[in-house]
């Protein structure tokens, strides 16, 4: 597996991107279950500027890390689901239950806030205000600092 991951992240260095993904593609007929082949699926859909196929790929990733309990995992591809569509409001909700149910509560209300942010953009400032007042009573609940809370505020 990991001559085949050298070999595929050679060919996409080299701008062979869909000869790197056909090498993925065989690599997964000896590991269908191997993951990070499956992310690095995404990253290279991402490359050939297929985002919504690398959304979904990336999606179906953090499910599995999530169900795998694996929360770690599916946090940080969340997060890479969010860099590369930021407007994907559904994984920042999924990253914000995740990083809730771990105790992360400050990266959590960062993340409401966030979405607070992504809902203002698009002037559903109803959506907007609900997810500033959720972040609020996290940050109360959680005890965090005063200038978090002044923020929010």
């Amino acid at each position: 597996m990991v001559e085949a991951i050298m070999t595929i992240h050679k060919l996409a260095r080299s701008g062979h991107h869909r000869s790197a993904m056909e090498e993925a593609f065989f690599a997964l007929q000896y590991a269908p279950t191997f993951l990070p082949l499956h992310t690095y699926m995404g990253e290279l859909l991402l490359q050939e500027d297929r985002i919504p196929e690398a959304i979904d790929k990336f999606t179906v990733v953090a499910h599995t890390y999530r169900a795998r309990g694996e929360a770690a995992r599916a946090i940080q591809v969340f997060q890479r689901i969010i860099r590369a569509a930021p407007m994907d409001l559904g994984a920042r909700s999924l990253l914000i239950d995740l990083l809730i149910a771990r105790g992360q509560m400050k990266n959590a209300i960062q993340e409401y806030l966030e979405l607070a942010e992504v809902y203002y953009n698009l002037a559903d400032l109803n959506r907007a205000r609900k997810t500033y007042n959720e972040a609020l009573r996290l940050a109360q609940q959680s005890r965090q600092n005063w200038s978090l809370l002044i923020d929010i505020l």
